[in-house]
């Protein structure tokens, strides 16, 4: 009967509050975006699909989630893996490639699938597995030429940020390289969705200032949504939750989302992006990573000897 205000509040978050010794009254602060971009017709869209649960997300294959299910189980056989790889060719030969790779010591030559995952390990390969499926995820034609170059862009920052990642998760005790890459793959996947809808608004998908805007509001929720429909672990979750939360402070030890916002700071450096965004030193993340022994220089020192590595990562997602 009158306009009412409605305050959204996670699920995950009230489990976490605690209700006791509050005062009568707490503050709550406004964000919703007011503006031009409130009033665009994508915002408008995506917006109420996420409110009413109707996001248009892209399906995780089946064959990662069998692949993600069967290394969980206890004494999985090599051979079982294999077998279910294979029935996707690209997939296969990527991870034959990666099992060659300096990146995995890969000596000597593998030829073969199950081999492939007996000098990857079980859990590097599943993570692997997922990584290649992201990235054809990431391949999905888009009509619109300026949308495509968007698309195009994200995925090779996502493949910067996550071989990054790789590197500062092998010098934090307690974080594993391969998750890392992972979660640096992911990272901005929500801005992804986006894209796909943009493709449907020719005005706007030549809009870039709009489109970014829209991307810069949306994206982290979009994320976490599409993190949690795959059934990701709360810790991949929190690395689309947080992204770019430069102040973030991470409640138990280092986690990926500080590798993945140092890693995405590092991604940075030497562009007008780093432009307005706080140092490396700034921020709480960098201070938890490599026991907190990480300084800027050392930082750079460790990427600079994990240079090689490096590029191979990008190599074997880009190609």
């Amino acid at each position: 009967m009158t306009p009412i205000k409605l305050l959204r509040v996670d699920t995950a978050l009230l489990k976490h509050l605690s209700f006791s010794g509050l005062q009568e009254s707490i503050e709550v602060t406004e964000e919703v975006e007011s503006g031009e971009i409130s009033e665009s017709p994508l915002y408008v869209e995506i917006h109420a699909d996420l409110m009413n649960d109707r996001l248009a997300i892209p399906s995780m294959p089946e064959v990662a989630l069998k692949i993600r299910r069967m290394i969980e189980l206890d004494d999985v056989p090599i051979k079982a893996v294999a077998k279910l790889i294979n029935t996707d060719p690209a997939i296969t030969a990527k991870i034959i490639k990666s099992a060659n790779g300096s990146l995995y010591h890969g000596q000597p030559p593998v030829e073969t699938c199950a081999r492939a995952i007996a000098h990857l390990g079980l859990n590097t390969t599943k993570h692997l597995v997922v990584s290649f499926v992201v990235r054809n995820i990431f391949q999905e034609k888009i009509t619109t030429e300026l949308l495509n170059n968007c698309v195009r862009d994200l995925w090779n920052h996502s493949v910067e940020v996550a071989a990054i990642s790789m590197a500062l998760a092998a010098v934090t005790p307690g974080l594993d390289s391969e998750e890392a890459l992972l979660a640096g793959l992911l990272h901005d996947i929500g801005a992804l969705v986006i894209l796909t809808y943009a493709d449907n608004y020719p005005t706007i998908s030549s809009d870039r200032d709009t489109l970014e805007a829209v991307i810069e509001q949306l994206k982290r929720e979009i994320g976490t949504n599409i993190l949690r429909e795959w059934q990701f672990p709360s810790a991949f979750v929190g690395t689309a939750t947080y992204a770019e939360d430069w102040m973030r402070e991470s409640e138990n030890g280092p986690d990926y989302g500080d590798v993945v916002n140092v890693a995405h700071l590092h991604s940075y450096f030497g562009t007008s992006k780093m432009v307005g965004l706080p140092g490396l030193s700034e921020i709480p993340a960098f201070g938890k990573l490599a026991d907190g022994n990480l300084t800027p220089e050392v930082s750079m020192a460790v990427l600079e000897e994990s240079k090689e590595g490096i590029q191979e990562t990008k190599q074997l997602f880009m190609s």
